[in-house]
């Protein structure tokens, strides 16, 4: 005779049964059954009890995983020579190397030689602005399934990824035009912003009172 203890575990209940069974009959008798309901662990607004750790978790699980993807690509940098030694030391080489703008040397790139460190430097920075273009078509399709979204909200973010999408591929049209890359193109409107001070500010007004007086 043996004895099986069966369980169905849920959500919101938990069933069992205890049954002796006879393998040679074929046959069993059932001792006890029966089901353990509970309720459940959400929220008066039905949001789970767990949510708000589980988010945390999740952020430090993104975390941890960027430093190590960063920590591998820095020692794969140096073993190829593209960067030199980590250190948290001050003043240090790797300190001097990463202090570099990413975007001038990226700028740079297109029209000189850089040194095996400037390349390094940028691709470094390339890693941090990674993207795939997958997880954009997997969002595409998780909305288009969605029917549970109010119409209002939904006009709203479509009208917003319309003009996303817009300025994105004007973006690449200029690109294509110029026969420049995305780095050097936020370069140079990064040093138009710092050369042409917006006006009434206290930048334009320094500019304004040093072309008065020469």
């Amino acid at each position: 005779m043996e004895r099986i203890f069966g369980f169905d575990i849920g959500t919101t209940s938990i069933g069992f049964a205890v049954i002796d069974y006879n393998p040679e009959e074929k046959a069993g008798n059932i001792l006890r059954m029966g089901v353990r309901i509970f309720p459940e662990a959400r929220d008066p607004d039905g949001t789970p009890l767990n949510q708000q750790r589980r988010q945390k978790r999740m952020m430090r699980r993104q975390l941890r995983r960027r430093r190590q993807r960063r920590k591998a690509l820095n020692e794969a940098l140096h073993e190829a020579g593209f960067l030199p030694s980590f250190s948290k030391e001050k003043k240090s080489d790797w300190e001097t190397v990463m202090t570099a703008d990413p975007y001038d040397l990226r700028r740079r790139g297109l029209d000189e030689a850089l040194t095996l460190h400037e390349v390094g430097r940028a691709l470094y920075h390339l890693s941090q602005q990674r993207h795939f273009k997958g997880r954009d078509l997997e969002e595409t399709e998780a909305q288009d399934t969605d029917e549970t979204k109010e119409p209002e909200k939904d006009d709203a973010k479509d009208a917003d990824e319309k003009k996303s999408k817009a300025a994105s591929e004007a973006t690449h049209q200029k690109l294509k035009a110029e026969d420049k890359t995305l780095g050097a193109l936020r370069e140079r409107l990064r040093y138009h912003r710092r050369v042409t001070p917006r006006p009434g500010t206290r930048s334009d007004r320094r500019t304004a009172a040093v072309s008065f007086t020469d």
